[in-house]
């Protein structure tokens, strides 16, 4: 009964959110994360991609249209936690299975994010650094359409469920 009776008021209180208050709520839990002396290593890894690939999404989205609509950010914003957010329960759901296993379901994500891409961002150096640079918790592209990717995560989830 609580769990439903929290649902009902997130879920409306995500109704009544303002433009933009979504890009704000998670940078702002992101930096937060990233000022706790307490906060673990995974979770320092997991808020410098957000605040990066929020960062980069908003400079990419003010040089294409400066009058872009902050429903846009705040859209991109959404579907980034809701892709992380989902590939975090799948890294932590299929920890014990055998590396070659959990390799390819990352494989699987990071593949996603490569085939959304936003902007075609030729500079794939800074596009792809957190799939280049080793032990990143989060190996996406920069350059990702995040409603997209949700998208077709959704679309291929039998795929990855299918991965041995």
């Amino acid at each position: 009964m609580k769990k439903s009776f929290f649902i009902i008021v997130f879920a409306m209180m995500a109704v009544t959110m303002q433009a933009q208050d979504v890009y704000k709520a998670v940078m702002i839990s992101a930096q937060d994360v990233l000022n706790n002396p307490n906060a673990e290593d995974m979770q320092l890894k997991a808020a410098q991609f957000k605040i990066a690939a929020l960062n980069y999404t908003h400079r990419k989205m003010v040089e294409k249209n400066p009058d872009t609509p902050v429903r846009e950010l705040d859209l991109q914003a959404y579907y980034m936690s809701e892709f992380l957010t989902d590939f975090m329960a799948d890294v932590y759901r299929n920890k014990d299975k055998a590396e070659q296993v959990r390799a390819k379901r990352i494989l699987f994500y990071i593949s996603v994010t490569k085939s959304c891409p936003m902007f075609n961002d030729p500079d794939k150096d800074a596009t792809d650094i957190y799939i280049t640079e080793a032990d990143n918790i989060t190996p996406f592209s920069l350059d990702t359409n995040w409603e997209q990717a949700v998208q077709l995560l959704q679309k291929n989830r039998q795929e990855l469920e299918n991965l041995k």
